[in-house]
């Protein structure tokens, strides 16, 4: 059964899209399933795979809408033959109001509708949208594990408590905890503010806090115009082994 890995973080900018798609490519080069799911209207991570290689009659927007789930409707294959795709809407952000009850947030839905895909695939990865909304909440209660990319700056470190404090009220609702760790991404070797920044981080959030850290690359622009993971476009540079490294980190968390 597929475990759910959410990508979030409610700062835009951090690379989430890139992480959700290396890590998913990190899953396909160990042979593994992995279904990717584009929670973000900006339908970045869709149009990365070309919306799969042909037309779904639903997208992600029909399934929280609706309780019966038919595998067919939503998965598109991609160009990777282990990534299978529920591309997005545009119209996400008309569901936020609907995902609310008697002014109570729906929060186990996307949980629920999963349940029937789980059986299909090894991983399902969430690209989340920034912001703070009902729809982050449920991909959070849903997920098995929270990556939360984030750059090495001061600016990134003031928002790390805001998010764990969206954790922290998921968890209230849900009566449970999750397993969250924060990733370090677009790092920048030379710059000083950067080393510096990584070292608080690394002090204050050690235990929360992925031992791989991604460097930033003009590599990883040239592999997206091309469509491609780094895995797949360098498959022997930096970049691309620091998401082999991460992607290891993330079996061994959900072991």
């Amino acid at each position: 059964m597929a475990s759910v890995i959410a990508v979030s973080n409610q700062k835009g900018g951090v690379g989430k899209t890139t992480t959700t798609i290396h890590i998913a490519s990190g899953f396909a080069r160990k042979n593994l399933k992995v279904l990717c799911i584009d929670l973000d209207p900006c339908l970045s991570l869709s149009m990365h795979y070309r919306f799969g290689k042909r037309k779904a009659r639903k997208d992600i927007s029909h399934l929280y809408k609706e309780k019966n789930v038919i595998l067919e409707d939503y998965i598109l294959p991609t160009d990777v033959p282990q990534i299978s795709l529920i591309h997005g809407s545009a119209f996400l952000y008309k569901l936020d109001k609907l995902l609310l009850e008697n002014n109570q947030l729906k929060v186990s839905i996307l949980k629920s509708r999963l349940k029937n895909l789980k059986n299909h695939f090894d991983y399902i990865v969430i690209d989340t949208a920034p912001g703070m909304n009902n729809l982050l909440f449920t991909s959070v209660f849903a997920s098995d594990l929270i990556v939360i990319p984030m750059q090495a700056d001061f600016l990134s470190m003031n928002g790390v408590s805001n998010f764990i404090d969206i954790i922290k009220a998921v968890e209230k609702l849900a009566n449970q905890k999750f397993v969250y760790k924060f990733l370090i991404n677009m790092y920048d070797p030379e710059t000083d503010p950067n080393q510096k920044a990584l070292q608080i981080i690394q002090r204050k959030l050690s235990s929360i806090l992925f031992q791989t850290v991604v460097s930033y690359s003009q590599d990883f622009k040239k592999a997206c115009n091309q469509c491609k993971s780094l895995l797949e476009f360098q498959p022997y540079s930096e970049g691309a082994n620091q998401y082999i490294q991460l992607v290891e980190e993330i079996c061994d968390l959900l072991a």
